[in-house]
């Protein structure tokens, strides 16, 4: 759903988010196009973050749960979103990119965060 709201706040997409009938975290839908993001999600929990705040390689790390659950047949055509529960500084996309698995196994990967600021959750 925070993806859902970005896109549509960034680009001005129409997309909605629904459960996956499969048993995946969910889909992404275009509702323009129809085109959808079957998805799987991994949460970074802030005890994680206590012990590394490299979002680089807490993102890894994300990843290679989902590669390791069931291979291609689990994680084959599905857009993986890690969210991170806490702040992990900056990060940089294309870095994170060269440094992923080969074969990545997964469509594709979205990063995400959640910092708090006096007191109050804060969508990254």
């Amino acid at each position: 759903m925070i993806l859902c709201i970005t896109k549509k706040e960034v680009e001005g997409a129409d997309v909605t988010f629904s459960s996956d009938p499969i048993g995946g975290d969910g889909i992404i839908q275009d509702v323009k196009t129809g085109e959808t993001w079957p998805t799987e999600h991994v949460m970074v929990p802030r005890h994680a973050i206590k012990e590394s705040n490299d979002a680089k390689t807490l993102i890894l790390k994300g990843i290679e749960q989902k590669r390791q659950k069931g291979g291609e047949a689990y994680a084959g055509g599905k857009t993986l979103v890690v969210f991170l529960d806490g702040p992990v500084g900056e990060w940089k996309p294309n870095v994170v990119a060269r440094d992923l698995p080969d074969p990545l196994l997964l469509r594709g990967c979205l990063g995400g965060g959640v910092a708090r600021r006096r007191g109050r959750r804060v969508r990254l």
